[in-house]
């Protein structure tokens, strides 16, 4: 009988379908792109700094504990390998600690299942006294050495473990009784075609315009459309309860042609202000903050492009930056844009909420210049409203208002270019640059790194000049 680990069963909990899958044909799983591997990574280097820190600092007197790490345990077809299993010796009981790459502003169910798994299957076999979950202080800011005892904070999780018992127990019979059918026929596909793991079992011979390119489409509301077996926007029912920008876009859909809402659109147009000033940023965020001043996670910005137009359907001049050193990138970056950013006329941007919350933290940690990053704040104009909104709803947008999403509809031309590029998205962008900074990159390699990152960022940017232009067409 196949075995069941404790990432088994979160595979069970996210999708029994996917779970059978990997455990009866992990062939026909996609494999695991750049980025998951990165956040693979990251977890990886969390994990070695906590069991350093448990072991050499926290519980080193040996006469006390016995520190144990990836300690594995089984209960019949069940297996679950603790992170960390301590055994206090004066009292002979046993601590779980669960170690998590993420932080501690949002506890995730997974976490409690993963260690009320655990739970289960230690079962008698060990006097357990507390179950721990470690995850990353989101408050810490590196400032010289890293300090464990203040990048981790351990919580108890025993009272959530004791909670989750009894339907623990269930969910684990249940993803017993599906690792074991010979089919999976009866069980139920995902919700989310573009990032499902077996799209091609969970998903076979979508539609043209499928139910799940709805905006924000919530998983009750896909159930209710699949029971009515209802696949197609086009097919749903006009008495069904759709939001406002769904109705729309199913409108869309049935017309085949764009709506625009040519009022809204012009009222929308009438808060630029020039000269513009065309802004994009590409950031990485690491577990493990590799600069002084950064917290977990938090977006280091280590290029911008920057597009200035001067005047309505005038000429347009590019900037760039694009930090190459294995240093801070931001204070150079920011004394880089002071030098070509005006003081008036709208900072445009594409998902204002991201750029403007760059702009705060470099204001917080550069005060020289929180004048400007916040000036800029307060003069930005987010392109991407015309297409979240219902201003202008193309049915190719497929429900998104992505800039990779719009600008092929709109400039099939210039959207195209995407394509032909090595780097072509932002998360392509980030782990380009993390090779760029701490790969083993020869000079050759190294230079062709930054001119990819440099024509991805200056199309981004340049792709909003088009845009707001079509829109001034219309």
């Amino acid at each position: 009988m196949q075995s069941l680990s404790k990432t088994d069963f979160l595979n069970y909990l996210d999708n029994p379908k996917h779970f059978w899958v990997s455990k009866h044909a992990p062939d026909q799983l996609a494999p695991l792109d750049d980025f998951t591997r990165h956040q693979l990574e990251q977890g990886n280097e969390v994990q070695v700094i906590a069991k350093d820190y448990f072991r050499n600092y926290l519980f080193q007197d040996e006469a006390k504990y016995d520190v144990k790490t990836e300690y594995s345990i089984s209960n019949g077809p069940l297996v679950a390998r603790i992170d960390i299993l301590v055994h206090d010796l004066v009292h002979d009981v046993y601590d779980v600690y669960e170690i998590k790459g993420s932080t501690n502003s949002k506890l995730k169910s997974e976490h409690k299942y993963d260690l009320a798994f655990q739970a289960h299957v230690i079962g008698d076999e060990l006097s357990i006294r507390d179950y721990f979950l470690v995850r990353l202080n989101s408050e810490y800011e590196r400032e010289g050495e890293l300090i464990p005892a203040d990048l981790f904070v351990i919580d108890s999780m025993n009272d959530e473990v004791e909670k989750l018992g009894e339907e623990t127990s269930d969910l684990i019979n249940a993803a017993l009784a599906v690792m074991s059918e010979t089919d999976m026929n009866n069980l139920e596909a995902c919700f989310k075609p573009s990032s499902c793991p077996c799209r091609d079992i969970c998903h076979p011979d979508l539609p043209e315009h499928p139910i799940y390119e709805l905006s924000r489409l919530s998983k009750a509301k896909a159930s209710l459309l699949r029971a009515q077996d209802k696949l197609k926007i086009a097919e749903i029912l006009p008495d069904f309860e759709l939001t406002h920008r769904q109705t729309v876009q199913r409108k869309a859909v049935i017309a085949e042609v764009p709506i625009i809402d040519k009022p809204a659109l012009n009222e929308f147009l009438s808060d630029v202000e020039y000269p513009l000033y065309y802004l994009d940023y590409e950031t990485l965020g690491l577990a493990i903050p590799a600069f002084d001043g950064y917290r977990p996670y938090q977006n280091m910005i280590f290029q911008y492009s920057l597009h200035v137009q001067e005047k309505k359907g005038g000429g347009v001049h590019h900037y760039e930056y694009l930090a190459i050193d294995r240093e801070d990138p931001g204070l150079g970056l920011v004394k880089h844009l002071s030098e070509n950013i005006g003081s008036t006329g709208s900072m445009i941007v594409w998902n204002q909420g991201f750029e403007v919350g760059r702009n705060k933290e470099m204001a917080e940690m550069y005060p020289d210049y929180a004048d400007l990053l916040l000036g800029l704040n307060d003069r930005s104009f987010d392109l991407m409203k015309a297409f979240s909104k219902t201003i202008y709803i193309d049915p190719d947008f497929g429900g998104s208002a992505s800039l990779k999403k719009v600008l092929p509809v709109l400039l099939p031309g210039l959207g195209g270019k995407y394509s032909e590029m090595s780097v072509s998205n932002g998360a392509i962008a980030m782990l380009t640059w993390k090779e760029l900074i701490w790969g083993d990159s020869s000079a050759q390699e190294a230079d062709s790194l930054q001119k990819a990152l440099l024509s991805y960022c200056e199309l981004d940017t340049l792709a909003m000049v088009e845009i707001l232009k079509f829109l001034y067409a219309i």
